[in-house]
């Protein structure tokens, strides 16, 4: 799996997980994408430079939100975030 797939499928998680209402950490995160946490954490702070997410708070900024949005509609998207 590619890193941009990987963390295209980190934004997509953490929408659903936190439209749910849960509370998302490091570990957690790791876990629903089945990825370690070193590489995880990785991948988050480049989504942080892309402007995508808010590492220390954990959250999708308003173009995160926007780009996971979209990506959580199309098919194979869904397929990956079923398993969050």
């Amino acid at each position: 799996m590619s890193k941009q797939t990987i963390a295209m499928r980190l934004l997509v998680t953490m929408y659903r997980t936190v439209s749910r209402g849960h509370f998302l950490t490091i570990s957690s995160l790791s876990a629903l994408v089945e990825r370690d946490a070193a590489e995880v954490d990785q991948l988050l702070q480049a989504l942080e430079q892309a402007g995508y997410v808010d590492r220390t708070q954990l959250r999708l900024t308003l173009p995160g939100l926007a780009l996971a949005v979209a990506a959580a509609k199309k098919p194979e998207a869904r397929s990956c975030a079923r398993a969050a």
